[in-house]
Formats: C-alpha cells, structure tokens, sequence
C-alpha cells in the first residue's frame, strides 16, 4: 500500500491538507505507465477514471442499502432495479447533454477539439466527423454519451479516451468502438491529434447546426 499525504504549516504544527491520495501498488504502477503514455498528470487520469464510476457506484450503494438489506426486494428484483436505474442515468446525458458549442464558423468545439460534420444523410442513418485539436491545453470532451454507436479512427497525434472507466490511449492507425449509451470521455494529448469519428445514427448535437 502506498500512502500519499500534503502537509501544510500551521500555529499547533503540520496538518493534512484536503488533498491526499491512497493506492495500492499495482493501482498506483498502472497509473504510472497511463502518466508515461499520455503525459497528463496522474490526478487527472485517476479522476477521469473515478468519476466515469460514481455514480454507478452510487446506485449500487444506495438501492442495495435500502431495498434488498430491507427486505423489500430479492437479489434478483434488486438486478432488475438497478438495470433500470441505470437506464436512467444513461438517460441523463441524452441529446442535450453533449458538450459542445457552436463557432461562428459552424464548426463545433468542445475543450480542446475542434468538431466537423463532413457527412449526414437526411435519413440521419450515420454521421462522418472530422476531429482534431485546436491548441495544446490538453483539455477534455467531458464525459456524456448518447444514443449512437461511435466507430473513431486516430489519423495522427494521440488521444485518451475513459469509457466506462477502462481507460485507453489512441496512436495513428489506431481504432475504438464506443457502444451506444456508454458514458464516456476524451483528450487530445498533442497538437497534431486528428480523428474521423463515424456515429450510427447521427448525433443531433453534432449535426442539429447544419440545418
């Protein structure tokens, strides 16, 4: 176990900070290795990791507690339950949830990306996306998702994505499938970062500007 602890000085002596961190060795190494891969500060992954968790593990917390240590519902209904309170966090980041915003130019930005549609039919079936990083600040597309499967191809540069807490980081040639309804996060790691991200079907956030 390691143990990490910032002190700041006061009158009656040193005193724990509100900033502190455990982990265990293995955990602490993986994050090591995701910091040499990315460059991004460990605290930064690891929140990125732990919040894409919460708040299931909040549900779980709160409707095991109160309805099957109750009484009120078996294991079984309790699964049941929690599918569908699952279901409606998933519902809380619907359309409307996806962070971007619109340039005067049309194009659509979200932390540090720049966003493009090259391709929507009118049937909205699918939607071809041009992605690729507007400055090297390295700040994220917050974590959201929505009702279309995601297909990303890295053209150049790197990126980190955290989808449902697994975290991983893209190179030229490299692909990632995000499935539909999976909460999710993503940071260009350099300035020559640049994606092509099909939707099936098209996001209304990402095409709802063109029309």
């Amino acid at each position: 176990m390691k143990c990490f602890a910032h002190y700041s000085e006061s009158k009656g002596g040193a005193v724990p900070t509100r900033k502190h961190l455990v982990l265990d060795d293995d955990v602490y190494r993986a994050l090591l290795d995701r910091r040499e891969m990315t460059g991004l500060p460990i605290s930064r992954l690891g929140n990125a990791i732990l919040r894409s968790h919460i708040a299931a593990v909040l549900l779980e917390d709160l409707l095991g507690k109160k309805l099957v240590e109750a009484g009120r519902l078996s294991e079984g209904e309790y699964r049941d339950v929690l599918e569908q309170a699952l279901g409606e966090l998933r519902r809380s980041f619907l359309p409307g949830h996806v962070p971007v915003e619109v340039m005067a130019n049309g194009r659509l930005i979200s932390g540090s990306w720049v966003i493009q549609s090259l391709l929507c039919p009118s049937d909205g079936s699918f939607q071809l996306l041009e992605c690729w990083a507007r400055d090297s600040l390295q700040q994220p597309m917050e974590q959201h998702s929505h009702d279309a499967d995601e297909y990303i191809i890295s053209m150049s540069g790197r990126s980190h994505w955290v989808t449902g807490g697994v975290p991983v980081v893209l190179r030229k040639g490299n692909m990632l499938q995000i499935p539909a309804g999976a909460i999710h996060s993503a940071t260009p790691l350099d300035p020559e970062c640049h994606l092509l991200v099909a939707t099936v079907p098209a996001t209304p956030e990402y095409s709802s500007y063109l029309e």
